[in-house]
């Protein structure tokens, strides 16, 4: 019994982790920038950019993956 939770465990562990970098990798696909819609229209690039660097949008998708999921644990 206690072997069946503890694979149900590490299988729900697997599927929470590999819907949680489908999600990212499918939203660093969409085109744009989230900075620049949370701006607005008549932002400046600098803005955007400086937004970027604050939020941590200017890191490899991998990073940003890996420091949301630690904060979230």
């Amino acid at each position: 019994m206690l072997l069946t939770v503890a694979q149900r465990l590490g299988r729900s562990l697997l599927v929470v982790l590999l819907v949680t970098m489908g999600s990212v990798g499918l939203l660093s696909l969409a085109p744009g920038s989230a900075a620049a819609v949370m701006l607005g229209e008549n932002a400046t690039p600098d803005q955007v950019a400086d937004l970027e660097h604050r939020l941590g949008l200017d890191k490899p998708v991998w990073e940003q993956y890996l420091s949301w999921l630690g904060n979230a644990v």
